[in-house]
């Protein structure tokens, strides 16, 4: 990437970050929380990139570069703005001569492409992915199975607590979701414990940066998140744009790792594994298209973002 595109690409990545910490030193926090939920529909891309794509097109529902939407049978509108990410190269043509598997090459440099909603395309219908598989007993079974450590429901705490590779639950939750709410909020936990490279040693603030991971992973899932308290967010991270930018990795990390255990099948990918898992999308009219910011800047407002009242969030399935 030449300086000036990495000057652009640090440019928006910190306004970003200011506006979401700003939000916070103001005491609102229902843009970030719906920013790091959004950024979790687009996973095959690098979180700065999530970042670019949730705050330029808050509503979109797919994005792809213009030869993948092309390879799935559909074309660009004419005069569709796009969204500018950074793609990385590296240098290929050097890397086959040296002998270096494709698997083992880093990226030497960055340069900008577009990438489109569905919104701006046309063409074939595509399939959209489901997100769980099983009702919530068996998203119990599930979870309990894969998480790397004994689960046990316990009448003596209130919240996930991890210990001894042992992770005690409440006994007694309302509902199941709320059993599988408790045990990812421990695994988040789990992977940002201390001895990470990355481990934040405050535990309060790691333990609110597993609730951030944690409501990443329900995203996905399209279940119920735990309540992440305004207020927690804005102790911590109010005004303060580096660490919050910090805290947003270590927290996408733990979902991360989360889900390359739970749901390998969709780390990489929009779209589903199968055919046989997808349900027919929706035809997009001209009509229908959404108004497009052709860059990520400036930055939409937080009432495009859906909020849910203030001093707390719990997201409902979409």
């Amino acid at each position: 990437m030449g300086e000036g595109s990495m000057s652009k690409f640090r440019t928006q990545i910190a306004a970003i970050t200011e506006a979401l910490a700003q939000d916070l030193a103001s005491g609102r926090s229902e843009r970030l929380i719906a920013v790091l939920r959004g950024t979790m529909r687009w996973r095959k891309y690098s979180l700065n990139n999530r970042l670019l794509i949730v705050m330029a097109a808050p509503q979109a529902t797919l994005i792809l570069p213009r030869t993948q939407w092309e390879e799935l049978g559909r074309t660009i509108r004419p005069g569709a703005a796009g969204i500018e990410i950074y793609a990385p190269r590296t240098g290929r043509k050097r890397a086959e001569e040296e002998g270096t598997p494709a698997e083992d090459r880093t990226p030497l440099f960055f340069v900008p492409v577009k990438v489109y909603d569905i919104a701006e395309t046309e063409g074939d219908a595509l399939p959209t992915p489901g997100m769980t598989r099983g009702g919530d007993e068996a998203l119990i079974e599930e979870v309990q199975h894969a998480a790397p450590f004994d689960v046990q429901w316990s009448p003596d705490v209130a919240s996930a607590t991890l210990s001894a590779g042992v992770l005690r639950i409440p006994s007694g939750t309302a509902t199941a979701g709320g059993d599988v709410q408790q045990m990812l909020y421990g695994w988040a936990q789990h992977a940002l414990a201390e001895g990470h490279p990355n481990a934040q040693t405050d535990p309060d603030v790691r333990r609110t940066e597993a609730l951030l991971g944690a409501m990443m992973v329900c995203a996905v899932l399209n279940i119920d998140a735990l309540e992440v308290t305004s207020d927690r967010l804005v102790a911590h991270w109010g005004g303060k744009p580096k660490k919050l930018g910090n805290a947003m990795k270590r927290a996408q990390e733990s979902a991360e790792a989360i889900l390359k255990v739970l749901r390998p099948d969709l780390v990489s990918s929009e779209l589903p594994a199968s055919p046989e898992a997808a349900q027919p999308g929706p035809s997009c009219s001209p009509s229908t298209v959404p108004p497009r910011h052709p860059t990520p800047l400036p930055l939409p407002p937080a009432a495009a973002f859906h909020t849910t009242p203030a001093g707390s969030h719990s997201w409902p399935r979409p």
